[in-house]
């Protein structure tokens, strides 16, 4: 991370705290170092919970990557201390240090991967194909 971090906004948000917005774009990135941040999806008649992310954890890595809206809202649930990751910064990063961009896009990758089997197995369970 110490690479990483002059390319990186470092920030303390208290609890409550909406990290991002749904279907709002997307151009920055977070990475939770402290506390914790509720993601859910709001429909036409409730929220729906998706996650719980705790350190270590990314939010907002898809639409950094591809300029798309945000799926979901993020929440902080309690006191948290935030990494943030801005496209601009990305592309900063990518002009300066070709190596440790690639390494940060092929560590988002194996987490979009491994999340997008996640949705697979769970979409397989619910139609009854598991």
């Amino acid at each position: 991370m110490a690479r990483l971090a002059p390319y990186l906004v470092f920030v303390r948000v208290g609890a409550g705290q909406r990290l991002i917005v749904q279907d709002e774009p997307g151009e920055f990135m977070i990475v939770v170092l402290e506390g914790a941040v509720v993601v859910e999806r709001q429909g036409s008649n409730a929220a729906t919970r998706l996650a719980e992310i705790r350190p270590g954890d990314v939010l907002g890595e898809m639409s950094l990557l591809d300029a798309g809206p945000r799926l979901s809202d993020c929440r902080s649930t309690e006191p948290c201390v935030l990494a943030v990751l801005e496209t601009s910064q990305l592309l900063a990063l990518m002009n300066a240090d070709a190596q440790l961009a690639l390494m940060l896009l092929a560590a988002l990758a194996r987490r979009l991967s491994l999340r997008l089997r996640q949705t697979s197995t769970r979409l397989s369970a619910l139609l009854g194909d598991a």
